[in-house]
């Protein structure tokens, strides 16, 4: 395990006194339900890409016939989520901390692998022998939403009569469904961290999505992401494979309504947007295919226009003098622009290495791609591409972020 032993450790550590929580809140539902078990599903315009929260058995069941119905031949299921997930009774839990239980926890540096042993080691050794030793019975809670992890409010509830094998991991679960599918699935878990404040995806989840995409659809596969609500980390799945796809596959991307817009800091123009085109004039040219692809998986979340949310609730609590709340909303936007630049520059990658000449094959990494790109990512964000730092730590461009 090496250089990753302390990080698991840490987490097993976390794992041995956690409390469960249900993946399904109260008020989970953003969007109304087509199906039970699979909240917040959608599609993304005509495009065999499809998002929803972690459904239940039964949820995957459902979508799974809607598919088999549009003339799906199979689905590549992409999991999103970082922190472990279990089923019990046919409903996905996952772990929380004690003393923060309104929040996923923040697990870095560990492989898709070591999170799959972190699920077996949260049944073996937490789950069974809590469900035994309490009259196989497991006490969890559920909360209400909120955008803001300290206005969720948690109620405490108890599920009887569990049987060893109601108490699985999530992609045994999905074995489990492929048994009898009308559609069968491949499941494959790419961990986006988004504690704390939605950050960027890593440089390699990029070039994980473009080597799976691009080696595992075809015309008659779906795409279907999740998370937990199947909100933010969804929404980032759902907008980087469609983009893979369309560039790879060499479709246009139709940006006539984005392009009739004003160059506005509410339509994308920001400083760091701003300085990128002044650098890489071409980078325009992406931005607005960037914005076609947002507006169309926009049923939750637009990532462009939610730094201008941001901006709004940022200047509601500053002038309620509520400071704690206003950095939440600022270290928010921070994030989501700094994501912004990242998918323009991913767009710049996937244009360059997909193009016509190319014949589909790509070039090089996206992470290879950006490490040539030093300077440009300095001037743009202040920092190389990759690097991880606390916000209120950045002496940088990201670190004095003004609403511009």
């Amino acid at each position: 395990m090496g250089d990753h032993k302390a990080a698991y450790d840490k987490v097993i550590d976390q794992l041995n006194t956690c409390v469960m929580k249900i993946d399904h809140f109260q008020g989970i539902d953003m969007l109304p339900r087509k199906f039970e078990g699979a909240p917040n599903w959608r599609q993304m315009g005509s495009l065999f890409v499809f998002g929803s929260a972690q459904p239940t058995y039964e949820g995957i069941q459902n979508v799974l016939e809607l598919y088999q119905s549009i003339g799906v031949k199979k689905v590549l299921w992409i999991n999103m989520r970082t922190e472990p997930v279990v089923y019990v009774q046919k409903k996905s839990f996952a772990p929380r901390l004690k003393e923060n239980p309104k929040e996923n926890l923040e697990i870095e540096d560990l492989s898709v692998d070591h999170i799959f042993e972190l699920e077996n080691y949260l049944i073996e050794k937490v789950l069974l022998p809590s469900i035994k030793s309490n009259s196989n019975s497991m006490h969890y809670f559920r909360d209400t939403y909120s955008l803001i992890p300290a206005d969720r409010i948690d109620t405490e509830h108890t599920m009887a009569d569990i049987k060893d094998d109601d108490v699985v991991t999530v992609s045994s679960m999905y074995k489990h469904v492929n048994r009898d599918a009308v559609v069968p699935i491949e499941f494959v878990r790419v961990p986006i961290n988004d504690v704390p404040n939605e950050r960027v995806p890593e440089l390699g989840d990029f070039d994980y999505l473009v080597e799976t995409v691009c080696s595992k659809v075809d015309k008659t596969t779906a795409v279907h992401c999740n998370c937990q609500m199947g909100r933010g980390r969804t929404t980032t799945g759902m907008f980087i494979c469609a983009l893979i796809m369309s560039k790879s596959q060499h479709k246009t991307i139709d940006v006539q309504l984005v392009a009739k817009k004003e160059k506005t800091c509410e339509n994308g123009y920001y400083s760091f947007v701003r300085e990128l085109i002044k650098l890489w004039p071409e980078a325009e040219n992406v931005k607005l295919e960037i914005d076609a692809m947002m507006d169309l998986c926009d049923h939750l979340i637009n990532m462009r226009q939610f730094i201008w949310k941001c901006k709004t609730e940022y200047e509601n609590e500053s002038g309620k003098g509520n400071q704690s709340r206003a950095d939440f909303w600022r270290n928010l936007a921070i994030n989501y622009v700094e994501r912004y630049v990242y998918f323009i520059l991913f767009g710049m990658y996937l244009t360059e290495n997909f193009s016509a000449g190319s014949a589909g094959e790509k070039c090089s990494t996206f992470k290879t791609w950006c490490g040539r790109k030093d300077d440009l990512f300095v001037k743009v964000i202040g920092r190389k591409p990759g690097q991880r730092e606390d916000i209120d730590k950045i002496n940088s461009l990201l670190g004095n972020f003004k609403w511009d």
